[in-house]
């Protein structure tokens, strides 16, 4: 299976079932009833005696994965791990192994906890947690139930068993943070852990949990092991930390995963993971990143969860894991969006769900259940668009029109109107997030000169860019009479020059070629010839960040009426000779308003489109990115 947020959040947390006491389990009670007995015979560990029960009545569904492939792909881990190689080598190396393969992990088998784990075992965690947090100063600030979900389990996700505490006091050393605060002491353990750190990439299919002797020495990894391996340690040290995760980003593809530092029940500190410097600070949210649910996974089995009260009725299998809690109150104030419903929903269902836009597909956030005709989907983010939807054979069936909730909470139906027709001007189909500031803002300062002598000692400025250009062609006009044989664009110094795209056209409009010379580049993916090879994913980069240029030299001395060149970008603007599709929601699905050809205008003219819509621009040629956006005061407004 390739990678979707859905199955990977499901591969990752789906390590509880429904309860299934087999024949293996029931022979096992007996080592279960060990690690009652123990701490029943002692009257002073009262409240060992209750994390034990506490472990023990919630463990039920929980399970490692085992196998063959499983354990040849931890073996090739710690193998890669070993080995001085750059980032790209290294998602490389993992990309053979699953080549040489066939997969990653094969199929790895289910060993429920309740048939394997020892007594000996889980005294040894019980007595390794209890000792870590009687020794922390912080221990006043931790509650009992706070201790049992967030310190005391043995396991994350479905990694096998391992003694992860001693594992990691051998490696760690912190005696100091006995003396801090929790927040201090968590920054204390993240200044070490930082350095090297894990780089993340993604894995070219699904992984399981990695056990703590080979996620120790991982050089990388997804959100999910940078969290896992700090939670592991944070834990081992008596600080109480928990993995929350979103499902989906309501206004990109993926979901995402991270750290927290629980310090009541209501309010939790976000950090990357083994990569931050500091708790704190990891998901801000704001216009530029969005969140529509987050949820935790707890030890315990929670009692309100849709995997409990959902009865009969079919339900998504990322949300059939009873350990589910949502805990959207700890990083946001979320708004209410209720749905009218007259009479019951379609097919008899009780439960319906919010989605959010991955790109491609609606994919459902959370649940409701609808009573008395009304559906009200508590604690959503806001300046989302959700769709609402009901859960019927395995696929999502729409039972009202999208609802957009704007920043101030206010909740709208999208519902296009044929009576307000309007006139669409689109220059891009995915919006441009704020990560590509830095590298459009690098270009102002840079220059384009033309010389006749190869080291540009009689270089004549053509034009300075003077702002940070858009994410598309731009066109600078020569005005110079004279020919030359040498061009180039030369950025500012403190940057890499990076460029994607550098095109020259003759006194007749027609564009030329040469030889591209320049500075020297950072790798060969990143060499001259990128800066002129059409595609506009590739780009130019320096070696180091002064005295980069890239150009051309022509046989002869050649006079230009025009240049036009290319940031680096995500090929998400209107390109010459692209089909393109414009659609909008209605009647619970996307209907098409018909197609357009790019030109170069690098602009789509759509006449006579219904107003108050939801759209998506769908590219027929190419590209995977494209989002779904309303369209007000003749303005693409992203969602």
């Amino acid at each position: 299976m390739k990678f979707t947020p859905h199955l990977f959040f499901l591969l990752l947390f789906s390590c509880q079932g429904k309860p299934d006491i087999t024949q293996k389990a029931a022979a096992n009670r007996s080592e279960l009833a060990k690690v009652i007995s123990f701490y029943s015979e002692k009257k002073e560990d009262s409240l060992k005696l209750r994390a034990a029960k506490f472990l023990i009545s919630n463990m039920e569904g929980k399970f490692s994965l085992v196998g063959e492939g499983l354990q040849r792909f931890f073996k090739f881990c710690d193998s890669i791990s070993n080995q001085s190689i750059p980032p790209t080598a290294y998602k490389q190396a993992f990309i053979a192994f699953e080549t040489i393969n066939g997969s990653m992990v094969g199929q790895p088998a289910k060993m429920p906890d309740l048939e394997s784990i020892s007594s000996a075992y889980l005294i040894k965690n019980i007595e390794e947690a209890f000792t870590s947090w009687d020794q922390a100063a912080w221990k006043g600030k931790v509650t009992f139930d706070d201790f049992c979900e967030y310190i005391l389990p043995y396991r994350i996700g479905n990694e096998s068993f391992e003694d992860f505490r001693t594992a990691l006091h051998r490696k760690y050393k912190f005696g100091e943070i006995s003396q801090c605060n929790m927040q201090m002491a968590a920054d204390s353990i993240l200044s070490r852990t930082r350095s090297p750190g894990m780089f993340l990439f993604q894995f070219p299919d699904n992984v399981p949990s990695f056990p703590i002797s080979v996620l120790q020495h991982l050089k990388g990894g997804t959100c999910i092991e940078s969290s896992s391996l700090s939670i592991y340690i944070m834990r081992s040290f008596g600080l109480p930390v928990a993995q929350d995760f979103t499902l989906q980003w309501p206004h990109r593809a993926n979901g995402h995963a991270w750290s927290a530092l629980v310090i009541s029940k209501d309010s939790c500190i976000d950090f990357e993971g083994v990569n931050a410097g500091k708790i704190g600070g990891h998901l801000l949210i704001n216009t530029g990143n969005k969140i529509a649910k987050v949820y935790r996974r707890m030890y315990s089995r929670q009692p309100g969860s849709l995997a409990i009260i959902h009865g009969n009725e079919e339900i998504p299998e990322i949300f059939d894991d009873p350990c589910l809690k949502d805990v959207s109150s700890c990083y946001y104030n979320g708004v209410s969006v209720a749905i009218n419903y007259d009479g019951n929903l379609p097919n008899q269902r009780k439960f319906a769900y919010l989605c959010v836009f991955d790109n491609a597909n609606w994919t459902p956030i959370c649940w409701a259940e609808a009573k008395d005709g009304k559906i009200i989907f508590k604690g959503m983010g806001k300046n989302i668009v959700y769709l609402p939807a009901i859960y019927v054979d395995g696929k999502f069936k729409p039972i009202a029109p999208p609802q957009k909730v704007d920043s101030l909470g206010s909740v709208y139906a999208l519902v296009p109107q044929a009576t307000a027709l309007q006139t669409f001007y689109l220059k891009r189909k995915y919006p441009i997030f704020d990560w590509w500031d830095s590298r459009t803002l690098a270009l102002i300062g840079g220059r384009f000169q033309a010389s006749n002598k190869a080291d540009f000692s009689d270089a004549v400025d053509i034009y300075r860019i003077t702002q940070a250009p858009e994410m598309n062609y731009q066109t600078v006009k020569v005005t110079l009479n004279s020919k030359f044989r040498y061009w180039r664009y030369l950025p500012r110094d403190s940057t890499y020059g990076d460029i994607a795209e550098l095109q020259f056209f003759d006194t007749q409009d027609q564009q030329v070629t040469g030889h591209p010379i320049g500075s020297q580049q950072s790798d060969p993916e990143n060499g001259l010839q990128t800066a002129f090879d059409g595609n506009p994913l590739t780009f130019f980069q320096g070696l180091t960040s002064m005295g980069n240029w890239v150009g051309m030299r022509f046989d002869t001395p050649k006079k230009l009426s025009k240049i036009k060149f290319l940031c680096r970008n995500d090929d998400n603007f209107i390109n010459q000779s692209d089909m393109y599709e414009l659609f909008c929601w209605n009647n619970e699905q996307w209907q098409s308003l018909g197609t357009r050809t790019g030109d170069s205008t690098q602009m789509l003219i759509f006449d006579h489109v219904p107003g108050n819509g939801l759209y998506l621009l769908h590219d027929q040629t190419r590209g995977k990115e494209e989002r779904i956006f309303t369209f007000e005061n003749g303005k693409q407004i992203w969602w």
